[in-house]
């Protein structure tokens, strides 16, 4: 009772955290190490998933090219060709 009215421990509660947090983190240590190793195998599988997704979907898109006719790519116009004045000639 008298605590709650004079707050002697105060400062020694204080000190006490401040000696106790490198006990703390050196006890966390583990944890957080295992928890960034499974963060980083479970984005590289979500990686490679996605990986592969985007390399079938290249695959799809190649194939839909060469059935073209002629096997030829589309033409696509170049930003600087279709920019160019018409009467830039000699």
């Amino acid at each position: 009772m008298i605590d709650a009215r004079f707050r002697y421990v105060e400062g020694l509660r204080s000190w006490l955290a401040l000696a106790a947090y490198p006990l703390q983190r050196a006890a966390l240590a583990p944890i957080e190490v295992g928890e960034r190793v499974a963060g980083y195998f479970s984005t590289q599988a979500r990686l490679v998933a996605e990986n592969e997704r985007l390399r079938a979907k290249a695959l799809e898109l190649l194939a839909g090219r060469a059935a073209l006719p002629g096997g030829a790519r589309p033409r696509r116009r170049s930003c600087a060709a279709s920019s160019a004045p018409a009467s830039a000639s000699s």
